[in-house]
């Protein structure tokens, strides 16, 4: 719960600076506590709405400011019953591998990430998938604040799913662009991460 909370305060600390985020208010400790359990042990403020939004992007083979160095992809079932675990993502770990040996970069190489976290809970167990933090150990990074804006590894400052919204379709490309934003310096002083060469959108 502690893990979870923390989350989902720092994604809506983040949205509530984003003026293209669904939700842009803070969320105490309080408001969390005090939240309905959704299915146990999800609370509201750990469910992503579902947003309305679009979005676009312009690939090129011309040389820009920014550019993509590797991509992975990679699917899973759907069915959790035939899963091997339900605490990390088989799929996410593959696609990593994938484009971590196609842009030559480690996970230690990466200075943001915006990951899919339509529950915060994912947001833990994706940081490890992506080989950021070891298994089992994400939540020791993230009670320390090291995944905060200022932190060692700024994780979704745009405010993630969870804050941002979740336009399913248009929300990985969300997640492209508020890092390209990033990679550009183009939003707020309050938003931007210190160290922002290279990023990881999942």
């Amino acid at each position: 719960s502690e893990i979870m909370r923390t989350i989902a305060i720092k994604n809506h600390h983040n949205g509530s600076l984003n003026p293209l985020a669904h939700f842009q208010k803070e969320i105490s400790e309080e408001d969390y506590n005090n939240s309905k359990i959704i299915s146990n042990p999800l609370k509201m403020y750990d469910c992503s709405p579902i947003s309305d939004g679009a979005t676009a992007l312009i690939l090129t083979y011309k040389k820009t400011d920014v550019k993509v160095s590797g991509s992975g992809q990679a699917t899973d079932t759907v069915s959790l019953k035939n899963r091997i675990s339900l605490s990390n993502f088989a799929a996410t770990r593959l696609a990593a591998k994938k484009a971590y040996t196609a842009s030559s970069l480690t996970p230690k190489d990466i200075n943001f990430a915006e990951v899919h976290d339509a529950f915060t809970s994912f947001e833990a167990i994706n940081t490890e998938d992506l080989g950021f933090f070891n298994e089992g150990e994400s939540y020791l990074h993230i009670l320390r604040g090291e995944t905060r804006i200022t932190g060692s590894l700024p994780i979704n400052p745009s405010g993630g799913l969870k804050s941002r919204g979740h336009p399913v379709g248009a929300t990985g490309l969300a997640q492209i662009i508020d890092c390209v934003y990033q990679m550009r310096n183009l939003v707020s002083d309050s938003r931007q991460v210190p160290n922002n060469q290279i990023a990881l959108c999942h």
